[in-house]
């Protein structure tokens, strides 16, 4: 039990947003095995989207990148977002074979988890998920255009 209290909160948010791209990547597979269209769009976004959580875990992101994703896709960036994102896909995952059951499944649990965190203030957000600067071209595009009306 010690073990468990020695570990960072940081190294705890990479190992479960690395599980969610890995969870993402394998359901994505086992949809692109199922043929049907809407198998294989499911798939394919699955399979895109756990990319590029795990890119985000394990690579860093340049200056222009990072503010263009936060623009962008900002749910990245907070614990509610990424929640809702892991939740969402976690559903849609569920489908066809036992394994994609399994993927969707904990996808969700993990995406409760993080939404949950939001409002239980126990640990900051960690260095992956932190936004850019303030910068004005930096803001989400839901909030940069409320100032040019």
């Amino acid at each position: 039990m010690d073990a468990l209290r020695s570990i960072s909160p940081s190294v705890a948010f990479k190992v479960a947003n690395t599980l969610a791209a890995a969870l993402l990547l394998g359901g994505g597979i086992t949809h692109l095995i199922y043929h049907s269209f809407t198998s294989i769009i499911v798939g394919i976004y699955a399979v895109i989207f756990g990319i590029l959580v795990a890119l985000l875990e394990w690579y860093p992101v340049g200056a222009e990148r990072h503010h263009v994703l936060y623009r962008h896709a900002s749910f990245f960036y907070s614990f509610i977002g990424r929640g809702i994102f892991y939740a969402l896909f976690g559903v849609l995952l569920l489908d066809h074979f036992t394994v994609a059951y399994v993927f969707g499944g904990f996808l969700i649990f993990v995406g409760i988890i993080f939404f949950v965190l939001q409002f239980v203030p126990i640990y900051d957000i960690p260095p992956s998920m932190q936004p850019p600067s303030s910068a004005e071209d930096a803001q989400p595009v839901w909030n940069a255009d409320a100032d040019a009306v």
